[in-house]
């Protein structure tokens, strides 16, 4: 499909934004972790109808959460794919809530038949923080290396990539990224030339606004 999405039946559970002012955000939130019990009614009888043998989630938000309580409610294998540190957004907007989910989450990974880590860094941080071990599942860097290193033509340039989605945990990292490209400040650091290769689907009205055109 156009929109990204894998090519196969999906089922549709809603949530509000979390945000509002005048305290509109507090409830909204509150009413998208009321919500978790639903969705994990709703998955374990998703998985006795559907004779589902194992489920695979990813660690972020709220539905992985749900996932591990209905998988061990139902007795299958639970398999977690771990591609980002969730928490310190969470810590970030919420200390109280931080505490909450923290514990549901070790709870939730040391529940885990399997646990895939993106990198080798996020496989130490799985062993550190919550005492698991997990395989480091490196994505697709081989497919994409001759292209990289054909943008870097020069002796002393060098390529920065990004591969994902662009999202607020990133979206002012990367502005920050474009900007001391461009600037010159990185060659202070021996990065001459330097080239920023994003793989990644963004708008045109997005490159206008940010002020990438060229």
């Amino acid at each position: 499909p156009t929109e990204g999405r894998l090519a196969c039946e999906h089922l549709v559970f809603p949530t509000t934004k979390g945000r509002g002012k005048w305290g509109l955000g507090r409830i909204k939130n509150l009413i998208d972790w009321m919500a978790v019990f639903l969705l994990i009614f709703k998955t374990v009888v998703v998985i006795k109808q559907r004779k589902i043998e194992a489920v695979l989630s990813i660690a972020h938000g709220r539905f992985f959460l749900a996932a591990a309580v209905a998988t061990r409610l139902t007795g299958i294998p639970f398999i977690l794919i771990v591609h980002d540190d969730w928490l310190t957004p969470v810590e970030r907007a919420s200390p109280l809530q931080a505490r909450f989910v923290r514990r549901l989450s070790r709870m939730a990974i040391q529940e885990a038949a399997h646990i895939y880590a993106v990198s080798p860094e996020m496989h130490e941080f799985l062993k550190r923080e919550f005492k698991v071990e997990s395989e480091v599942q490196l994505v697709a860097t081989e497919l994409h290396i001759a292209d990289v290193r054909g943008l870097a033509n020069r002796s002393r340039s060098g390529v920065i990539v990004y591969a994902g989605q662009i999202t607020e945990a990133v979206e002012d990292n990367l502005k920050l990224l474009a900007k001391i490209i461009c600037n010159g400040k990185l060659d202070q650091l021996g990065a001459y030339d330097a080239n920023l290769c994003l793989c990644t689907k963004i708008s045109a009205e997005t490159i206008r606004d940010w002020g990438w055109q060229h």
